[in-house]
């Protein structure tokens, strides 16, 4: 009953966060939501791995689009963790300024990695792979958020090989306004 409870609980505070993905939220929170849904995975898909979190307190009260590193950890999980044999896969998430006017947002899994041509269609797109496969539609997504957010100011990088997992990189220029929820500045919250 106990473990019930905690994760319809999990599973509440993840909905209501991703419910307000239109809207910005700080790092921090963005952080917390994919704590979340890592847990809940575990639980799904009865597979063991770790999330390690690295964030520099000062980046966490930024202002993020919602719902941009959830999809990059899912394409982990789905595509780099549970194609590993056993248990002891691992995601970092790295959170760094860089040169005071970008934050850098990093999540390195340790799973089986890409090959090159992998990571080109997954790169490309829309291809007829990765819509049967399910690999990119995530990439495909925060590619789209953050063009829309922040034009052609933000980058998105991703590196693996195979037996190396793999790593995406977005480099997102700070947003000085502050890191207020507009749910919460605007009393909808």
């Amino acid at each position: 009953q106990q473990e019930t409870d905690r994760l319809v609980s999990t599973l509440n505070r993840l909905l209501h966060y991703n419910l307000g993905k239109g809207r910005t939220a700080r790092i921090a929170d963005e952080i917390e939501a994919l704590k979340h849904y890592v847990m809940l995975q575990g639980v799904r898909y009865n597979f063991h791995f770790d999330i390690r979190i690295q964030a520099d307190p000062v980046m966490l009260m930024h202002p993020i689009p919602r719902f941009i590193l959830q999809p990059l950890v899912e394409n982990s999980i789905h595509h780099g963790l549970q194609s590993k044999s056993g248990d002891g896969g691992v995601i970092e998430v790295a959170v760094k300024e860089e040169g005071g006017t970008h934050v850098v947002l990093e999540v390195r899994d340790n799973g089986y990695g890409m090959t090159e041509a992998e990571l080109q269609r997954m790169i490309a797109g829309g291809s007829e792979t990765a819509s049967k496969t399910g690999m990119g539609i995530g990439w495909q997504y925060v590619r789209r958020m953050l063009d829309w957010q922040y034009g052609g100011a933000a980058g998105m990088q991703v590196a693996s090989g195979i037996g190396s997992g793999t790593t995406i990189t977005l480099r997102l220029p700070i947003d000085r306004r502050g890191g207020e929820d507009d749910a919460e500045s605007d009393g909808r919250g």
